[in-house]
């Protein structure tokens, strides 16, 4: 391969990276230029067991089995979710006769008509994060040539930084998107069947704790039957294909179990969805789901006003407690206080944040920190 055609397959990866249209065209292009049947992507989100792959060339029938189960019985995992960043995996690195022998070979990948042999690089490694780049010789050749050894070796730096660029768009459009919801939300990018493509850490935090939200087999799902049903109802109604509310809000857990709040916001149209790299391989976004822990809240809360308004920790949390807007008896209730001993603090928040109505009130309470000085 010469020097001209590797700059033409650089130039298209930062283009790509940048446009945000999918990884398949690149993808095609290197393959095409080195001589190989396919190239893919296939990112992993460890905490989560969540697994994505962009693979142009592959059946897209087999990819979710892949997904769901055989991924974990890929022996070449082991060795390329050990190698280092930079660092070029083939066959050679797990053993091809153990491979052959396997029964994630003989079971499912033979069965694919896929060549055995493979290349792996990984572009992106991190505890929350594992990303590499693949390709496959076309199965009658079954071999790896020297000269695409030596242009992956060139191309793998372009790949991670154009992934990088394009990851970091997707954050950019995930936070602007999330910007409505609630401080110290989480958020999660799904597809219409609640399949979750990008997660915030947030969001991990709370999927990796399992309670009351979880994945199985990279789906949303939630503790109980009718919590999932509800929570899936309300992600495939943003379709719009089923007469169904786009969207909505839920409150999942309770007692024992911690308490969540859902909402779920639909990608209104094509170009929105773009921006989360719909066409990646995968279904196309259809919902952002926003989770938020409403006890995490209170606290953050609690203590932001203690700091802004010198309030006691008393205050603090009965100030936390009128922005529902149901009164002190209410607020008494909750708290476990006396009425008088509500009124008594809500006296000191008055004078304290220099206002004299409730309705006064909640508007300071809710105005961002910064504002204050």
């Amino acid at each position: 391969m010469n020097f001209d055609s590797l700059l033409l397959l650089i130039d298209r990866i930062y283009e790509n990276s940048q446009s945000q249209k999918g990884w398949e065209p690149v993808l095609n292009d290197i393959a095409d230029a080195l001589g190989a049947e396919l190239a893919s992507l296939a990112m992993v989100a460890p905490r989560l067991g969540v697994v994505t792959i962009v693979s142009p060339r592959t059946d897209p029938g087999i990819i979710p089995d892949f997904q769901d189960h055989w991924h974990a019985e890929d022996i070449t995992m082991g060795a390329t979710m050990g190698a280092p960043v930079d660092r070029i995996v083939t066959l050679k690195d797990s053993g091809r006769e153990a491979f052959l022998k396997s029964a994630f070979y003989n079971e499912y990948w033979r069965k694919t008509g896929h060549a055995a042999e493979r290349l792996r690089v990984n572009l992106v490694k991190s505890p929350h994060r594992l990303v590499n780049f693949g390709l496959s010789p076309h199965a009658r050749d079954d071999e790896l040539s020297v000269e695409m050894l030596k242009a992956i070796a060139i191309l793998q730096p372009h790949l991670k930084r154009g992934f990088e660029i394009e990851e970091t768009l997707r954050r950019a459009e995930l936070s602007r998107a999330q910007g409505f919801g609630r401080p110290q939300s989480g958020a999660v990018l799904v597809t219409a069947d609640a399949r979750v493509i990008l997660a915030d850490m947030v969001a991990e935090t709370h999927l990796a704790r399992g309670t009351p939200l979880n994945l199985r087999n990279g789906r949303l799902m939630a503790m109980s039957a009718r919590d999932t049903a509800t929570i899936r109802s309300l992600i495939a109604g943003c379709t719009g294909g089923r007469g169904d509310p786009p969207g909505g809000h839920y409150r999942i857990g309770g007692g024992e179990v911690p308490v969540l709040e859902i909402d779920v916001v639909p990608i209104l149209n094509h170009a929105d969805a773009a921006g989360f790299g719909a066409g990646a391989g995968i279904a196309a976004p259809a919902a952002l789901v926003i989770i938020g822990d409403p006890e995490r809240r209170k606290s953050d809360m609690t203590g932001r006003l203690r700091r802004q308004f010198n309030l006691t920790r008393a205050e603090a949390r009965v100030a936390v407690e009128m922005l529902n807007g149901d009164g002190r008896d209410a607020v008494a209730r909750r708290l476990g206080l006396s009425p008088n001993t509500v009124r008594t603090h809500l006296s000191k928040v008055f004078e304290k944040t220099g206002t004299q109505r409730q309705a006064e009130l909640i508007r300071v309470l809710m105005e961002p920190a910064a504002s204050a000085g």
